[in-house]
């Protein structure tokens, strides 16, 4: 999925880039992107952006807004070389083994997660408008095959 240089790249990097692609576009609209990692491995969570990869999550549920990760890092980009970046270092955190088929094999299931926020101002109103939307990239373990 993340996939090599120039025409042979996977769907990630094509993703990071559209999203870009698009702010740059319009003028009128205010953006903030954000990314996170986690990871679960042995029916534990694990925060794969944190200065302590080691420490154990909770994942908890508020009646409004649904479900989430408790203590989640969240990186603020504002590029796509920083998204790559954010999305490489998580990747090195990952619990890793030999397989027969690969001798760095997963063994977890990760989600990388872009968070985009948008504020848009009413041009009648006046009123700032604010939309949010998430992009989630998920890795499960073994899944090379």
């Amino acid at each position: 999925m993340s996939g090599l240089d120039g025409e042979l790249r996977g769907i990630i990097p094509r993703s990071f880039e559209q999203i870009f692609n698009d702010i740059v576009a319009d003028k009128d609209i205010q953006f903030m992107i954000r990314c996170s990692m986690l990871e679960i491995y042995n029916e534990k969570i694990r925060d794969l952006l944190a200065k302590n990869v080691k420490n154990t999550l909770q994942l908890r549920e508020n009646p409004d807004t649904g479900v989430y990760v408790n203590d989640l890092t969240q990186k603020n980009v504002g590029t796509t070389k920083e998204l790559n970046r954010w999305l490489s270092k998580g990747g090195e955190n990952r619990m890793t083994g030999a397989t027969k088929m690969n001798k760095d094999s997963s063994r977890s299931h990760s989600i990388f997660t872009i968070t985009i926020e948008t504020c848009e101002i009413d041009k009648n109103t006046g009123e700032d408008h604010i939309k949010v939307g998430k992009l989630n990239l998920v890795d499960l373990a073994g899944s090379e095959r």
